[in-house]
Parts: C-alpha cells; structure tokens; sequence
C-alpha cells in the first residue's frame, strides 16, 4: 500500500545588484534582512549573528576585507566552471560567516546556496495547502529585496525563475517522501523509472512556466543565449526552431539519470537523502521542474506528481498492462523537443517505433490514475478535484488554438505566451529585447513590477491561496506533518534550542547540575508525519518551560534522547 505522501519544495532565487558580482555575500544580506525586517526568529548558532553583523554592516571590516579578497581571486579567474567557483565562494563565505542557513517559525528553512536566496517550504501532505507556504517565500524574499535595495541605494532585482538566460539554470526542486523499495527502483534503471521519466519528459505542457528563446549548458567560449538574430544558426537556431518554448529547465537537462544538480542533470535525480528514518522514507528528489507563478500549475505540479507516485508504488501501471510501460526511446531528445514546440504537435519516439505527442501521453496518464482510484485506491476529495483540473486542462490544450485564452492564469507558459504576443501585435519581434524584458517581468518577486500582481489585479489569476493564508503561512506551520512541532519549538522556546535540522531538534533543557555544556536532549523527527498538530498541539499548549515540554512530549509517543550533537 502505497505510503501517505509528504512533500515541499526549494526554490532558488535569481538576484542581481547594479556593477556587483558578489553573489552569495548579496544572497547572504538579503536572507539577514528578509529575517530582520519582518522579525521572523530563527534557529541558528549564536555566534552566526555577530558574525554575520561584522560582515554585513562594517564595510571596513576585517571578514568584509577577507570576502572582497576572495572574490577578487575568484574573478581573476574567469567565468569558466561557473558552478564550482560559486561552490568554492559560498564554502569560503560560510567558513568566514558560519552561516548556512536557518530554520524559520514557519517550519521552513531559509538559507543561500550557490549564490540564491533559497526558500525550502515546510512538509505538507496537501498540494493545495502547499501552495500557502510556497508564496510565503516570495514574501520573506521580496521583504529582504526592499531593506537591501534602501541599504544599498541601488535597484535590487529578484526573479523567482530558472535561468539567467546566459546559460545558468537554478533550481526549483520539489521533494516526496516514498516508501524505500519503490525509491530503489525509481532511481535504477527499472520499469518503474520509464514510467516516471515519461511522466516528468511531458508533464511540461501542463506545468512548464514559458521561456523566450533556447539556451545550453554555459561553456565559456560564447555566449550560450541564442537569440533568434544569431549569426550563427541564422534567423532560427537550428537547436530551437520556435522563439518561445514550454520550459526554462528543459534545456539544462542531460541525462535519464543522475545525482548532480548543477551539472548532467538527470530527468530523474538519483541523491540519496531522506531527512528521516531510510529504512521506513526515502525523499525523491525532483530537479526537473520550473518554478510556477500561476497556483494551479503549481497545485497541479505537486498533486499529480504525489498521485503519479503512489501509482507506482502500489505497481498498478504493470499490473493493468498500460500502454505507459513502453518507455520513451530518448527521453533526453524529447524532453527538449517538447519544450520547443508550444504548438504541442511534435511527436516524440517510443521504444517500440511508435510516435505520440506529449499531449497523447497525458492524456494516458489521466486515464490510467482514473483507472487507479476507481480500482486501486481511495481518493481524497483532493485528488478527485486534481483530477477533474487534470481533465479541464487537457481538454483545452487538445483544442489550443480556440482555448489558450481559457488558460491565462491557469498555466503559466500559456499565460507568458498571450503576455509576449500582445507585444508581437504591437510590432515587436521575438529578438527585441523587451521581449527578455517581459518574461524577466513575468517573474519579479517586487509586486510593483512583476506581473503576476498585474495579473490578480486585473483579474486573470486563479488564486487558490488567499493574502491572508499566504501571510499566515509565512509565520506558523502546516500542522499535518512534524513541521508543526519544529516551528512551534523555533517560535516559542528557541532560547532553549541548540539547533533545528529536519528531523533533528536539539534541547539544552534543564541546569548545569544535570546537563554538562557538550549534551542535550534530542527531539527525533524521523517519520515526517509524526510531530503533528493532533499529536503535540496539547504539550506546546500546555508547557511552560522546556523541561516541561520534552516531558509532554515523551508522554505522547514523541521520541526524546539525551546526546552529543558532536
């Protein structure tokens, strides 16, 4: 039986300053003052502060001398094996700073990884209760974007997308918890995996978010953006045969399978970190997906993707013989063609000779997870809505030419689209520059200038989370999952907590008579559901120091340990 699926997403952001190249140390600023700026406590280690504030506010200062020297050293090297050097800067900048990252009252984790501000959501089991905590990271980003541009005195820019259109891709990964003998196969070459592979190739035509022009992995020897004035491929590069594709991640996928995220992507990533008990979870984590700014696709991203899952874990696509077990015969080359094809006419191959389009396929995988939950499973009210969505949405991509409107505000690549084309009817070509103008636009976390608050205004977003949800997802947890112990300790008792992991909360409770300075006590998270609101809401309620919570907590089956966390 297939196992409750608990789920989050990490978004990185794209930032950018006026004449400045310092990346982790402006992504580093921005998460101190998101933070500040909305008094958000955190879980981090003491001395991170003075730390951090030596860094940040003395411009004269020793760490400030010791990061501009790095990245003097850095730059002298030039551009080539981008993605290592900002490993090396950000490695050196923690060493400097101490700071990785901190865990939120939200249950979230807001931190900086290769030069992004990066918002991790809290678990939830619930795609549309997802959706809350994921615009609440637009929140806590753009809070920091406005204190660090009055700081700064310059235009700070922050894009929630997936590519500098210079050929750097960042990340929008989603996670999901599943049981480890389907994890095993999933990232093996198996029947299973095909099934996923398939799924994730086409899923795009439903949840891609839209980009002008193609790209390819950044090689130094010229520019990677090709426009369609580039000299070299002539009006149409030859790789890229529309100006306008589905997705902003397909381009950097280069692999069926494999454990880097910044390099020789994988359709399927292989890493091997489950945050909980690897013997009862494993987390699969997804890298080929965009990050959305239309709710619905991001509801249908994660909600689909959760059902798709459980599907494969109950093995119900083999044991009803679906057509879907014939495997793509180039995943790689179809990911891409899909993409360039916004017309969603191409065919891409399968194993056995046959051609179909992506359309055809997802049509497939409607049917078979129908199927499931008529013969298989029990659906929640949940995912019969996803369903009927699912059904909505490709009955108007299987007639695009008379729907695409329909779905403005639904699917972000088709609202980009009628976004970009308005511009072609006022005369613009695909090569102008304020084409690039508008799909950066299209995901500017500033509400003054992105156009996703253009959009609500003017009524053509399908919101699925209210202001007032998104605002209270930026300060207390979902509370089905072991994120609402966390954020309830984070907010209420952080003067007692030594640090915050994801399955991990390290206790000094008690006095020095009973605990030496190098123990603590541990509150073990290892099955992601435990830890929830049915289950502790009463200790946190009733507790009035942390000795008395820890022993609440025991009482109620949570598992507590005295240890050293070195």
């Amino acid at each position: 039986m297939a196992l409750t699926k608990v789920f989050g997403t990490e978004t990185e952001y794209g930032i950018s300053l006026p004449n400045s190249d310092r990346l982790s140390a402006n992504a580093m600023e921005l998460v101190q003052l998101a933070r500040e700026t909305l008094a958000v406590p955190s879980m981090e280690n003491p001395q991170n502060r003075e730390r951090l504030d030596l860094l940040l506010k003395h411009e004269g200062s020793r760490s400030r001398s010791q990061i501009d020297s790095f990245l003097d050293r850095l730059r002298l090297r030039g551009r080539r094996r981008r993605n290592q050097r900002q490993g090396e800067e950000q490695e050196e900048l923690f060493r400097i700073v101490g700071l990785s990252g901190s865990m939120l009252p939200n249950g979230a984790r807001f931190y900086v990884d290769m030069g992004h501000p990066e918002y991790s959501t809290p678990e939830c089991t619930s795609a549309r209760e997802l959706v809350a905590w994921y615009r609440a990271g637009d929140l806590l980003v753009d809070a920091g974007r406005r204190a660090l541009e009055e700081k700064m005195q310059v235009t700070v820019e922050v894009h929630k997308d997936n590519s500098d259109r210079a050929g750097h891709s960042y990340a929008a990964h989603e996670n999901y918890c599943v049981d480890p003998g389907t994890f095993e196969e999933l990232i093996t070459p198996s029947p299973k995996s095909r099934i996923l592979e398939t799924f994730f190739v086409t899923r795009q035509i439903v949840v891609g978010a839209g980009k002008v022009g193609c790209e390819e992995e950044h090689d130094n020897r010229r520019s990677s953006l090709r426009w369609l004035d580039d000299e070299e491929y002539g009006d149409h590069p030859a790789h890229c045969p529309y100006p306008y594709q589905l997705s902003q991640r397909a381009d950097f996928i280069n692999a069926r399978l494999g454990e880097d995220t910044t390099y020789r992507r994988g359709i399927i990533n292989t890493r091997d970190r489950p945050y909980a008990d690897a013997t009862r979870f494993r987390r699969l984590h997804v890298i080929v997906g965009d990050a959305n700014i239309c709710d619905v696709a991001f509801w249908l991203k994660i909600g689909l993707t959760a059902m798709v899952l459980k599907m494969l874990e109950d093995d119900f696509p083999a044991s009803v013989g679906s057509p879907l077990c014939t495997p793509l015969h180039d995943g790689v080359a179809a990911i891409r063609a899909i993409s360039h094809d916004p017309t969603l006419t191409v065919p891409v191959s399968l194993q056995d000779g046959r051609h179909v389009t992506a359309l055809d396929i997802q049509r497939e995988f409607h049917a078979l997870l129908a199927r499931y939950f008529a013969d298989a499973a029990v659906p929640t009210k949940e995912e019969r809505d996803l369903l009927d969505e699912f059904s909505r949405v490709l009955d108007f991509l299987g007639d695009l030419p008379n729907h695409r409107d329909d779905l403005v505000g639904t699917l972000d690549w088709a609202t980009k689209q009628v976004l970009l084309e308005e511009l072609c009817e006022r005369g613009f070509s695909w090569d102008d520059p304020r084409m690039r103008v508008r799909d950066a636009r299209y995901h500017d976390v500033n509400p003054a200038v992105g156009l996703r608050q253009w959009l609500d205004d003017n009524g053509y977003l399908r919101r699925l989370a209210s202001d007032e949800e998104i605002a209270r997802a930026l300060v207390t947890p979902p509370e089905s999952t072991r994120a609402y112990l966390r954020g309830r300790c984070i907010a209420e008792f952080s003067s007692a907590l030594r640090g915050a992991q994801w399955e991990y909360l390290f206790f000094d409770a008690g006095d020095a008579q009973e605990h030496s300075s190098d123990t603590e006590e541990v509150i073990a998270l290892s099955d992601p559901l435990r830890g929830n609101a049915d289950e502790v809401r009463e200790a946190l309620d009733t507790a009035k120091n942390p000795v008395q919570l820890l022993r609440f907590l025991k009482e109620a089956g949570i598992t507590v340990r005295q240890g050293s966390r070195w």
